[in-house]
């Protein structure tokens, strides 16, 4: 449970741009009920959702507002991920997230006479790659947002679950702190493009009456530092900001998705999302984006890329099985790559089970670096060889 003194209290927990459902229902001072549910069924089910907004139509972005929470939206987070390197060219990855969900769309704070009550639940989770001994550390935490517990301001931007937090410090950098013994990170990030707005200007369809908004900023110069096992590596890369809120973002058919985001080395940058349906098909609304090097977006339709399924990888903790590498191709771009974790258990095991780890990326005329989220895969979903 999030707190031991909680009575009544459900967790609703989801991941990346749509994720899971795990709720925690306090039955009593004793007894405590565990519900798990697929990713689908977290994102398209809308019991209770009537009176949240929904993202239905496009509109106007504004910054640095929309940096901070959406409350009148069931679910809504702020999603890192970064590709560092030390001084000896050691390669880490990192993924600090941060979710709000909202437990119903009345907000009664202001009649509450105490500020330990609130309708908005925070969550976390938090990993360290490191590549050079082959280790995968993860965590999550939880936690109400009264008593300051946890989360989000717009100006300047912050938000927080206790001691995880991601804050705009006096110098216009992000600083992005969490530790979870043995691993911790303390790193600054500055955008060096603009906000691209997702899909048709930041309205993201992910099916035909289903759709989030979503922005994200793809290349964070970032410096800091990790600390694993007492030991500290400054560091230095690439980090990428995903920010999306909906109330609603899959439709029931859907079982899970492949999410990309890669830098390359020439100063480009790629997002592609392929949502796959129960009888193992793709979705058409899967889809995605090529950035520029001077950040000019180029929106891309499913018929524009093809993935295949190269190898696999079995979770001995779950017995999932994963996609573990993959030929990525956009024939009108002359793109053509190969995908491949740095190392292959980056999968977390915590409320709920998915894969989200650092990737390298080889090819003729292309390298780089990226993340991949899978999920779903803990649905009995079969993987073949070469299958899209």
């Amino acid at each position: 449970m999030i707190k031991k003194n909680y009575t009544t209290l459900v967790l609703v927990s989801l991941i990346s741009f749509g994720v899971g459902l795990t709720a925690y229902l306090s039955l009593n001072k004793t007894q405590t009920q565990k519900v798990s549910a697929s990713v689908a069924s977290a994102l398209s089910d809308t019991e209770g959702s009537e009176n949240f907004t929904k993202a239905d139509k496009v509109k106007q972005f504004s910054f640095p507002k929309d940096s901070g929470s959406h409350p009148d939206f069931q679910t809504e987070w702020w999603y890192y991920t970064g590709n560092l390197q030390d001084k000896s060219k050691n390669d880490y990855g990192y993924q600090l997230t941060i979710f709000r969900r909202a437990l119903n769309s009345l907000d009664n704070s202001k009649q509450r006479k105490s500020n330990w009550k609130t309708n908005q639940i925070y969550f976390a989770h938090f990993t360290v790659t490191d590549v050079k001994n082959n280790k995968f550390y993860f965590a999550e935490k939880y936690s109400r947002e009264g008593g300051n517990l946890s989360g989000a301001k717009s100006d300047p931007f912050n938000v927080w679950l206790e001691d995880w937090e991601i804050k705009e410090n006096k110098d216009g950098l992000v600083n992005i702190k969490a530790e979870n013994n043995p691993v911790s990170i303390d790193l600054n990030v500055k955008s060096i493009k603009p906000v691209i707005l997702q899909g048709n200007k930041g309205l993201s369809q992910k099916s035909k009456d289903n759709a989030s908004y979503y922005y994200s900023l793809t290349r964070l110069d970032t410096k800091g530092s990790f600390y694993i096992n007492g030991e500290k590596f400054d560091v230095n890369g690439l980090s990428w900001l995903d920010r999306e809120w909906s109330t609603s973002a899959l439709s029931k058919n859907q079982t899970g998705w492949d999410w990309f985001s890669i830098h390359l080395d020439d100063n480009r940058e790629l997002m592609i999302y392929q949502l796959r349906l129960k009888d193992g098909s793709i979705d058409s609304y899967s889809s995605g984006c090529i950035i520029d090097k001077n950040g000019q977006k180029t929106n891309l339709k499913n018929t524009d890329f093809t993935i295949k399924v190269l190898d696999q990888w079995k979770s001995e903790s779950t017995g999932v099985n994963y996609p573990s590498k993959w030929q990525l191709d956009i024939p009108n771009h002359n793109l053509s790559m190969n995908i491949e974790p740095l190392i292959n258990n980056q999968e977390l095991n915590i409320s709920f089970a998915y894969w989200e780890g650092a990737v390298k990326i080889t090819g003729k005329n292309v390298s780089g670096k990226g993340y991949v989220e899978l999920t779903g895969y803990n649905e009995k979903v079969s993987i073949s060889k070469g299958s899209q």
